[in-house]
């Protein structure tokens, strides 16, 4: 029976919101792939993966993150769900759906993940 994917998730997501940098870094492989917009360039590696977390915890701070949906075909796991946060600098809470797509190799590491942000949304507490 095939890993189910999903429970890695959780506890990628769980990492995320204590802010545990290396607990989240620990669930990817070291050539991992991170494409955080389509339309940004991707994050190639650990190192630089790594980079883009110490601006993501140090820019927001009470962070909801869930999976309302997800499916899962062999190595492949899609997403969907929510996340909310408070931007550190403003205080304004902003929140939005999106979709991902997480790759795993076949030691449950992941590979690749691509996120997908509805980004126009107001703060939430305007």
């Amino acid at each position: 029976m095939a890993a189910q994917h999903i429970e890695t998730m959780h506890k990628l997501i769980g990492a995320s919101i204590e802010q545990d940098k290396q607990k989240f870094l620990s669930f990817f492989a070291p050539d991992v792939e991170y494409i955080l917009h389509t339309s940004a360039r991707p994050l190639q590696g650990l190192a630089w993966l790594e980079r883009f977390l110490d601006k993501y915890f140090a820019d927001m701070t009470d962070v909801i993150w869930r999976v309302d949906r997800w499916a899962q075909n062999g190595n492949k796991l899609l997403v969907e769900g929510y996340e909310e946060y408070r931007e550190r600098a403003s205080g304004k809470r902003v929140g939005h759906p999106y979709m991902g797509i997480v790759e795993f190799n076949d030691r449950g590491e992941i590979t690749a993940m691509r996120d997908y942000f509805e980004m126009n949304g107001k703060p939430l507490d305007e």
